[in-house]
C-alpha cells in the first residue's frame, strides 16, 4: 500500500510517498490529504478552483456598513459534504481607528472585517477617500467529511469611482486589527 500526503504553504506543495524522493509542485493555494492504494485514490479534497464571493464589488454609498459575503462554487469531486470556514480577512488600505472623543466626520470604527471561523465574511463597504479603492482578500478553508482541505482567496472591492475598478495593492493589513505590528 502507498500512502500519499500533500501539504501546501503559499502555493508550494511538498508531496511525500513511501520509498520516493521529496518533490515540490506549484499548484496555487491547494492543500490535500489523500490515501491511495495502487492507482485508486480513496478520497479527493474539495475543489476550490472556482470559488467566488457572493458580491465581488461593493458600492461605497453605504459607507461604514457591513456587507455579508458568502462563499460560492466550492465543490467536492467525491460528493462529500463540505464545511466552509473564513480563515482570515486582509485589505490593501490601513484600518482606521477612531479614538473615544476624537472629532472626525468618519462614522466607522474597527474592525473592517468580521466572520473568522464562520462560513460568511462581513466587510465594510468603505474605502479611503484619497486612495484608489479598497480590495479585501478573504481566505476560505473548505474541509470535506474526511478532513481533506483546500484553500481559496476571494477578492471583494470597494472602488473609489463607480466606473473605475479598485486597484489591488495586495493583502497588507489585517481587517480585524488596526495595528499592523
Amino acid at each position: 500500500m502507498t500512502h500519499l500526503a500533500a501539504k501546501s504553504i503559499a502555493g508550494w506543495v511538498a508531496a511525500f510517498a513511501a520509498a520516493s524522493a521529496l518533490e515540490f509542485v506549484a499548484i496555487g493555494l491547494q492543500t490535500s490529504l489523500a490515501v491511495a492504494h495502487g492507482d485508486h485514490v480513496v478520497n479527493s479534497p474539495p475543489d476550490c478552483t472556482s470559488a467566488a464571493p457572493s458580491k465581488a464589488v461593493l458600492e461605497n454609498d453605504k459607507q461604514g456598513t457591513f456587507e455579508e459575503i458568502k462563499v460560492l462554487d466550492i465543490t467536492d469531486p467525491d460528493g462529500d459534504e463540505v464545511t466552509l470556514e473564513i480563515f482570515n480577512i486582509w485589505q490593501d488600505e490601513p484600518v482606521i481607528v477612531i479614538e473615544p472623543g476624537e472629532k472626525t466626520k468618519k462614522k466607522h470604527t474597527t474592525p473592517d472585517g468580521m466572520g473568522i471561523d464562520t462560513d460568511t465574511a462581513q466587510v465594510r463597504a468603505e474605502r479611503d477617500n484619497k486612495g484608489d479603492g479598497r480590495v479585501y482578500h478573504i481566505t476560505v478553508r473548505a474541509t470535506d467529511e474526511h478532513d481533506a482541505i483546500c484553500f481559496a482567496v476571494l477578492t471583494v472591492s470597494v472602488p473609489r469611482h463607480k466606473n473605475k475598478p479598485a486597484i489591488d495593492g495586495g493583502p497588507l493589513y489585517d481587517s480585524r486589527n488596526p495595528d499592523p505590528s
